[in-house]
């Protein structure tokens, strides 16, 4: 950087003539008012005198010291970091597997997402290296600001490398140090420090993913360009902010999150309309709320299209943007061969990520594909080893395949690590329905419902085994509470089927199954494999409405 634009970064100029204007309107002052109050004339000279005095200290200050959103502050650096920064220690050799633990915040304000969010990114860009285990996020999180050793974080998630590192912002500046540390001896094996304006901060994530991928010797060929050959735009550093902001809302999974989200995302649009990566938060915000049965399919479902077209149209993310058009595809279109498609697709780009094993195991469970849902979920959990609802999905798939001891195994075995993990409970309480105890499942359930409040979903399964333990009041107080609900907000119509099924009132329950279908119910997608629908499977209009749903697979013996 040429020494006049380091001036300008440093705002040299502007304080030197602000300092001008002041001292002018100082010493016209003084002249006036010095005369009027009978003052000597040396105090007039003075205050030229101090005048000129301050100016290079004025300027010294100026070039030192900015003025941040944490008051004066030391200027970071320029680009050039500091040789004992970059100083190799050793170099490592190919390494197979790391983590990336949350980046430290530096006199970071407290609602500041910038450190979680460069650490996303991180995993994100080196997840597309083909050779590298990279941990998710979800189970690296939890080591923010441990105690722990390295070797005993790195024995945890079954790494052999961990990434750590600090983020400072000052201004429009940002400063990232970044440290890669070989557990076993706990000897940093490399460092280095970037220095950015925030507006670069895209180009800068991937200049520090490929540079940790340089040293471990992760591939960095043609299979994973986003490594190689990144290219990135400058950001609004507001955009940017907002946009992270949006990403850390959705974490909370609940209706309050996603609405926030959303109005985040749709801030950070209209200030920049091509800002891709917001649109793929928009879809993704309108996916989970007809997900979880908040918003209406028929008004989710063509925001979420939009959006996530726009996402690609303007380079988003491909991987994650193909990954959830696929999710799409499979859970409002019934495209099945169309999103598996778009799984492998995405995949390719990103052969370590977890949310895509994820929710490709998830598809292929609903579809039947039980041993291959497994094998996706045991990918999922290998690159996210602490997360608990991977391993919770794990006793779903084996509940859908009728395979209810090794369910309740895993189920409980979630759930000693994990009791108020909700999901864990509330597939509890379907596996003890299909084995007949009703009892346990109504327990399971309820312990859920302490968990999330009352949610439509498992209210429906709660009248469910009520319905099938022959507590028929109970049963109908539920579906009357969900018909209420329906009528002030929107309710799948899946879930009053269910407490129907349960009741035994199989025409009721066909009807709403119906409804279903033609709201687009994401939860439709279940009934192919859901026990809870065994009594009607064989009704002609159930086999109807299973074909409608284009299954691609022939579907499992085990399934009635």
């Amino acid at each position: 950087m040429s020494i006049l634009a380091e001036l300008k970064r440093r705002h040299v100029f502007r304080v030197a003539a602000a300092y001008v204007v002041g001292a002018w309107v100082a010493i016209q002052v003084a002249a006036t008012v010095a005369p009027l109050l009978a003052m000597p004339d040396w105090v007039a000279r003075l205050v030229v005198l101090l005048a000129i005095l301050g100016f290079p200290v004025a300027l010294c200050l100026a070039w030192i010291y900015d003025i941040g959103a944490k008051g004066v502050e030391r200027t970071i650096a320029v680009d050039a970091p500091a040789p004992a920064a970059t100083a190799l220690v050793a170099r490592v050799g190919p390494v197979a597997s790391l983590a990336v633990l949350p980046l430290d915040e530096i006199n970071a304000g407290v609602d500041d997402p910038l450190a979680d969010g460069l650490t996303e990114a991180l995993i994100t860009d080196l997840a597309r290296a083909t050779d590298l285990k990279v941990i998710s996020r979800s189970s690296v999180v939890r080591f923010r600001h441990s105690s722990e050793s390295p070797r005993a974080i790195a024995q945890a998630l079954g790494v052999d490398a961990l990434v750590t590192g600090s983020v400072r912002r000052s201004g429009t500046r940002i400063r990232i140090s970044v440290e890669l540390t070989d557990p076993a001896s706990e000897r940093v094996l490399w460092a280095d420090r970037f220095d950015r304006e925030i507006e670069d901060v895209l180009r800068l994530q991937d200049e520090i993913a490929r540079a940790i991928a340089r040293e471990v010797q992760a591939h960095t060929g043609p299979s994973a360009p986003h490594l190689s050959t990144p290219q990135r735009r400058r950001v609004v550093p507001e955009v940017y902010l907002l946009d992270l902001k949006g990403r850390r809302m959705m974490e909370s999974r609940t209706e309050e999150g996603f609405r926030a989200a959303l109005l985040c995302f749709q801030q950070a649009l209209d200030r920049d309309p091509t800002y891709g990566t917001s649109y793929l938060g928009v879809a993704r915000a309108h996916n989970m709320l007809a997900n979880y049965g908040i918003e209406a399919p028929a008004q989710a479902h063509p925001r979420a299209r939009t959006a996530i077209e726009r996402a690609l149209e303007l380079g988003a993310d491909e991987a994650e943007s193909q990954g959830e058009l696929a999710q799409m595809r499979w859970q409002f279109d019934f495209d099945w061969e169309g999103a598996d498609q778009g799984y492998q697709r995405a995949l390719a780009l990103a052969p370590r990520n977890a949310r895509l094993w994820y929710w490709r195991g998830t598809m292929l469970a609903v579809g039947g594909c039980f041993d291959a849902a497994l094998e996706a979920l045991g990918r999922s959990e290998e690159l996210d080893p602490l997360s608990p609802i991977v391993p919770a999905n794990r006793g779903w798939v084996y509940y859908f395949a009728r395979r209810y001891p090794e369910a309740v195994a895993a189920l409980r075995e979630v759930l000693a690590l994990h009791p108020d993990l909700a999901p864990a409970h509330w597939f509890l309480g379907m596996t003890r329905v299909a084995q007949g105890n009703y009892v346990g499942a109504i327990e399971s359930y309820s312990s859920a419902i302490e968990r999330t409040g009352r949610i439509s979903r498992l209210l429906g399964y709660l009248g469910h085994a009520y319905g099938r333990a022959g507590h028929h009041d109970e049963a109908e107080a539920l579906l009357q509470e969900l018909q209420q609900r329906a009528r002030e907000s929107y309710v799948p119509p899946y879930f009053r089927a269910l407490v129907l099924a349960g009741l035994d009132r199989r025409e009721l329950a066909l009807s709403e199954l119906e409804l279903a279908f033609e709201h687009r119910d994401s939860m439709l997608r279940d009934s192919f494999v859901d026990a809870s629908f065994d009594r009607l499977r064989d009704e002609s209009r159930f086999q109807r409405l299973i074909a409608n749903l284009h299954l691609p697979y022939q579907g499992p013996s085990s399934v009635p």
